[in-house]
């Protein structure tokens, strides 16, 4: 009887010894994903900043756009109104070239 006790007993050494082993190991791979998923949360977290600078920037361009257009809206309204008064320039113009004609005939009769 005590020759299987003493068998059981190893037997159950040995089980504990390759529990042990086996539970290391497999705290070991906990470890290593553990570490993964830090790299990978890191990673992300360069992502988002990276995000964030670029709708920072975009968010600039916009502003700058918006001046641009503003700019654009005044200058187009600028330029209508220098064609406007172009346009009487030249059409005055051609009313006092009708009128010197016409008193050069009057002269000429």
């Amino acid at each position: 009887m005590e020759g299987k006790m003493s068998s059981i007993e190893q037997k159950i050494d040995l089980l504990t010894e390759k529990f042990t082993i086996f539970s290391e190991a497999v705290i070991g791979k906990f470890s290593e994903i553990d570490a993964k998923f830090e790299q990978i949360d890191s990673r992300f977290e360069q992502i988002d900043k990276r995000f964030e600078q670029i709708e920072h920037r975009l968010d600039k361009m916009d502003a700058r756009f918006e001046k641009m257009e503003r700019r654009m809206d005044r200058f187009e309204s600028s330029l209508n109104e220098t064609n406007q008064i172009v346009h009487h320039i030249l059409e005055f113009r051609h009313k006092v070239q009708k009128c010197n004609a016409k008193k050069c005939k009057i002269m000429v009769e």
